[in-house]
């Protein structure tokens, strides 16, 4: 039995959609038996994995260690939009779908930047204890708000979506600042 590869199963979303999406359908386009597609959950794990792996081909760690924590993020951020680019369209359609799922979207967003050890030590990020969960939640926060413009950025460049996320960054900066000024 041929097993299909996640990035064929993703570039079927702008044809079937997500919310439409059944291994079944899926299944007869890529001439596969359908008990070798995963679920959509599955699905959407291992395209993380993938793009994560691409991420770390890409980028290496001890470019990372001598940066800025802010620019750190900036950097990888912008990397992996740059990988998730040939499946804008795809995104497209799984985000404005999946959000009839709260639960699948939620997770959607921790799956794309956190859960990845690599990332947090290798951008000098308060990693331990409750700084390293606070920081975690910012930048799913980040990493949302970016995407959500990036997937609609009608743009052929990322520039609108790279000074979205500088200002972004100076705003959480700031306010970090702020905050550490209270405390």
């Amino acid at each position: 039995m041929k097993t299909p590869s996640i990035t064929a199963i993703i570039n079927l979303i702008p044809t079937l959609g997500w919310a439409n999406f059944t291994a079944e359908h899926a299944a007869s386009i890529l001439e596969v038996d359908s008990s070798s597609i995963p679920s959509k959950k599955e699905i959407l794990r291992a395209f993380h994995r993938h793009i994560t792996e691409q991420l770390q081909d890409t980028l290496k760690a001890e470019d990372l260690k001598d940066i800025p924590l802010w620019e750190g993020i900036m950097e990888v951020i912008l990397c992996r939009l740059e990988l998730l680019t040939p499946y804008k369209d795809s995104l497209q359609k799984i985000y404005t779908d999946i959000q009839e799922d709260p639960c699948l979207f939620t997770e959607s967003f921790s799956l794309d930047l956190l859960g990845n050890d690599w990332l947090w030590e290798n951008i000098s990020a308060p990693y331990k204890g409750i700084e390293g969960k606070i920081f975690e939640k910012i930048s799913i926060f980040i990493y949302g708000l970016t995407l959500r413009h990036w997937l609609n950025d009608e743009s052929e460049t990322l520039e609108s979506t790279m000074a979205f996320l500088d200002a972004t960054l100076q705003w959480i900066q700031k306010s970090m600042e702020r905050l550490e000024r209270l405390t």
